[in-house]
């Protein structure tokens, strides 16, 4: 492996740069704040900013991943997304992303199944597994109609 690219800094990042880094394996770190716990550590190797409005586009962010890594020289290392939303973008788009870095991350199809918590809960009933009673409104209406059905505790 060249190396390795960590998305986002909180501790998950600082986790996961830590262990890279005892094992010699070179870091980047990428987040939207400058100021986190991961950009400070030892093991980071360089630290780039990402444009604050970027997640709100899968395409944005796509691109921003693309031109950072031809910027630099990052072809495959391996991308290390840390939350939901960048996991999901990594996830639809692999195909795309796979030409510029190394990608573990699943296809949609399957982190699809994690990510939409109607889905998992589905699966979970499906194979046996116990799951907390979950209501899934469409609208303000069935929220309301929910409400009405549920038996809150009594206050003694």
């Amino acid at each position: 492996m060249n190396g390795a690219v960590v998305i986002g800094g909180h501790i998950q990042g600082l986790g996961i740069i830590r262990m890279l880094g005892i094992n010699k394996i070179p870091v980047v770190l990428m987040d939207t704040t400058g100021c986190n716990v991961a950009r400070f550590s030892k093991y980071c190797t360089k630290f780039v900013k990402i444009p604050g409005d970027i997640f709100k586009s899968e395409q944005k962010f796509c691109g921003f991943l693309k031109e950072t890594s031809e910027l630099y020289h990052l072809q495959d290392w391996l991308l290390f997304p840390t939350d939901d939303q960048t996991v999901a973008y990594i996830s639809k788009n692999k195909r795309e992303l796979i030409n510029y870095y190394k990608i573990w991350t699943p296809e949609w199809d399957i982190v699809e199944i994690c990510y939409n918590k109607k889905l998992t809960y589905s699966l979970a009933k499906k194979i046996g597994i116990s799951i907390p009673k979950s209501y899934f409104p469409e609208d303000l209406s069935d929220v309301k109609e929910i409400c009405d059905r549920i038996q809150y505790p009594h206050h003694y």
